[in-house]
């Protein structure tokens, strides 16, 4: 990320899905958002399986939506908890009806962030009120 930043090369909107295949640290999620910096979005997928790993995974990320203005969460695990058939056998990975809805819950996160970012600091976050940055798909 840090390459690609120093290169022009991130969009506005930058969208990361972490913790599927392991875990990561506060440090490491606050060098991201550095990378990343102040004048661009970061969108942070949470994860769904029950791995060891996962319920921190989702607080480090939670802590980041709700500490950094310009971080929002796409809340893969309460848009998917209740929906488990969409996932294949490995109950990680979405069957195409599942990674339709993953890609419509990431596409609300990319608008619920362009809408706070329009929204400027004067009117709060910005987000919806259901959005309170870590929201489902419903």
């Amino acid at each position: 990320v840090q390459r690609l930043a120093a290169r022009g090369k991130l969009r506005r909107v930058v969208v990361f899905a972490l913790g599927t295949n392991g875990t990561f640290t506060a440090q490491q999620m606050r060098q991201l958002i550095r990378a990343v910096g102040p004048h661009r979005d970061l969108v942070l997928v949470n994860t769904y399986e029950a791995r060891p790993w996962e319920a921190g995974v989702n607080r480090v990320i939670a802590a980041a939506a709700g500490r950094y203005p310009n971080v929002v969460m796409a809340n893969w695990f309460a848009t998917i908890e209740h929906r488990t058939s969409l996932l294949w056998p490995d109950e990680v990975h979405p069957q195409p009806s599942g990674a339709r809805l993953y890609a419509r819950m990431v596409a609300g996160a990319v608008r619920a962030a362009r809408t706070a970012a329009a929204a400027g600091p004067a009117s709060g976050s910005g987000l919806p009120p259901t959005t309170h940055r870590v929201a489902p798909l419903r």
